[in-house]
């Protein structure tokens, strides 16, 4: 990588891996009669809602719902209290394993899944498949949801960092029904368990230490292999590799060896995606990558490649992938010392994106093309935008107040920017980029 680019990605890099890395909103307090009332508006509704429902299952008038469907249709419409409470009603009235039952059974644990309650959800889903282990149906029948919640059960086992169990359940699921419509993305998840077990076992030592004592890459590769050689046609092969092209991305985060292999893995993955899937979303979103490694070679390679990716996603719709395109294509113009047009594209995103995480990400990149140019005040302002915005985490209002920190000081105003750092380190002590703060702080002090 050049040493433009690499200043100026450097300069701002820390905003990237928050944003990637997660969201922190800070908690709110709420007086005692609120959430009484709060609590009472629920129950109330659940037993309105729950009433409602089984009078129209009573009282006919046209109604075709069977309790599957209502409870279905209340989970979607996230009623969950009211369609856990009416699944229970029916399981305990209907003790039969057939297929309504398991159907019933399965959206009673998907209500907490789709709560984010997985550790209430994983022995639902649990107890579901051991209730119809061997029971005989088939599971190339969309009305069949065993084989659904043992994926579930896998994915679950998966966040709780149950990683040997999760990846059995998932293989077990594949080989057992082979028919399932879960089979394919049981493959693909089983080697997601295998990506979460290393990378989650890296990101805590930050580097610190080194790499982890778990190195599955080449359980990965062989895996990822016989997915795209068995499932060449299904949209799985494509998600798959971009997960291979990801996990070799975030290897180099933590790994010097790694890093080393950085841009060998992802020009060959890449090639990989292009002969297997070359017109897939996922294909044009690792070309973006490929266009970060390539830039340093060949500047113009670079920027062909991201603008393929932006109008592939203009033509499918994907504004994910036009954000990713886009993103990339301001850093290069940056980097070749056009600040004019980089500025343009940064600001045509900030016109269209809605969320406020993103858009905090951007306008803390905006104002490093601004600050590149000395255009000092402009760039503080932006900063201050970010760092006053309530609707952004705080991760990213700590990264504004750093970089506002080292705006100031570059105007000379030294006592600013330490007040900008003590900011920081006060009201944001668990943000990643708080350590920096700390540095500089003692750094500054001493001068």
């Amino acid at each position: 990588m050049s040493a433009k680019l690499r200043s100026f990605i450097d300069y701002l890099k820390a905003p990237w891996r928050l944003w990637r890395r997660g969201r922190q909103l800070p908690a709110r307090m709420q007086i005692a009669a609120l959430v009484a009332g709060a609590v009472f508006v629920v129950a109330a509704v659940t037993v309105w809602t729950v009433a409602r429902v089984r009078a129209q299952d009573e009282g006919g008038g046209g109604q075709t719902e069977t309790v599957y469907d209502q409870v279905h249709r209340l989970r979607l419409e996230k009623s969950f209290d009211a369609a856990r409470e009416l699944a229970l009603d029916f399981l305990s009235s209907h003790p039969e394993r057939d297929v309504q039952r398991q159907q019933v059974q399965f959206e009673y644990a998907k209500c907490f899944y789709d709560e984010r309650r997985f550790a209430e959800s994983l022995p639902e889903f649990q107890s579901l498949v051991s209730d119809y282990a061997e029971v005989a149906l088939d599971m190339a029948d969309p009305v069949v949801l065993v084989d659904d919640a043992k994926f579930y059960l896998g994915v679950t086992q998966t966040i709780a960092k149950q990683y040997a169990a999760a990846h059995q359940t998932l293989t077990e699921l594949h080989e057992r029904w082979p028919q399932s419509n879960c089979a394919v993305k049981s493959v693909q998840q089983a080697i997601r368990v295998r990506i979460h077990e290393e990378l989650d076992d890296w990101e805590p030592r930050d580097g610190a230490a080194g790499p982890s004592e778990i190195d599955n890459s080449e359980t990965i590769e062989t895996e990822t292999a016989a997915l795209a050689s068995a499932y060449p046609d299904d949209p799985a092969c494509a998600a798959t590799l971009l997960d291979l092209l990801n996990y070799h991305i975030k290897r180099a985060w933590w790994n010097d060896e790694a890093a080393v292999q950085r841009k060998d893995n992802i020009v060959r993955v890449v090639g990989w995606m292009q002969q297997a899937a070359p017109e897939a979303v996922q294909t044009s979103r690792a070309t973006v990558e490929l266009a970060k490694v390539v830039f340093d070679e060949d500047p113009g390679r670079a920027l062909a490649l991201v603008d393929a990716a932006r109008q592939k996603a203009l033509a499918v719709g994907d504004a994910s992938l036009r954000n990713d395109a886009e993103f990339a294509q301001a850093c290069f113009l940056q980097a070749l010392h056009q600040p004019a047009q980089a500025q343009a594209v940064w600001e045509g995103l900030l016109e269209r994106e809605q969320d406020p995480e993103f858009a905090a990400h951007v306008r803390i990149f905006l104002a490093g093309t601004y600050a590149s140019e000395r255009r000092f005040e402009e760039a503080l302002s932006v900063y201050e935008q970010v760092a006053t915005d309530e609707h952004c985490s705080e991760a990213a209002r700590a990264t504004a107040l750093v970089h506002k920190a080292q705006t100031l000081r570059s105007l000379g105003q030294q006592a600013e920017a330490l007040a900008a750092l003590d900011e920081v380190i006060g009201n944001y002590p668990q943000a990643a980029s708080t350590g920096a703060a700390r540095a500089l702080h003692a750094s500054w002090s001493k001068r």
